[in-house]
């Protein structure tokens, strides 16, 4: 277990230096996608234990350190998502194509919801929330669609650095 978060929390988190410099401006509109995220989600519904939600708290310090935003923003805008996607992986089957562009949908959606929740809690001024009437907000959205297949059968490709297979990982 320790050496899939540990991984995966070191992959997305240079994932997300990237986004940050060389990607600050966008890829179109503005928008980037959120290569963490998809990450995050995968080890959620790939992994038998919490993984996933250690990956999502690693990786959202990570993203708080790298941004502006108060301390634990992010982390709780990763959490959600993974959190419900730990809930519902044995409810459903997790084919190849549907599932995670279904999870990127509702997990961009999530994160916005989330965001516009926490600024209006502690104020605009102390954190810049999503806006579903900005163009950029839905790009990033189709991106996370897009690009979530893809990397869901891209991560598997990892293997053992990613999954945890006995308790004894």
């Amino acid at each position: 277990m320790i050496k899939s978060v540990s991984f995966a929390s070191v992959l997305a988190t240079l994932i997300l230096f990237i986004q940050t410099t060389w990607f600050k401006h966008g890829i179109i509109a503005a928008a980037t996608p959120d290569f963490a995220l998809l990450l995050i989600l995968w080890m959620s519904f790939s992994n038998k234990n919490i993984e996933g939600l250690l990956t999502a708290f690693v990786i959202g310090l990570a993203s708080d350190f790298l941004s502006s935003s108060p301390l634990g923003f992010h982390i709780f805008l990763y959490i959600v998502p993974a959190y419900l996607a730990v809930l519902i992986r044995t409810s459903i089957f997790i084919d190849k194509i549907l599932i995670p562009i279904a999870a990127a949908f509702i997990a961009t959606i999530l994160k916005a919801i989330l965001s516009i929740l926490l600024a209006r809690i502690f104020g605009k001024d102390a954190i810049i929330a999503y806006s579903f009437g900005n163009i950029g907000f839905w790009i990033e959205g189709l991106m996370n669609m897009l690009l979530a297949p893809p990397l869901f059968w891209a991560f598997p490709k990892a293997g053992k650095v990613l999954i945890t297979r006995s308790h004894t990982e």
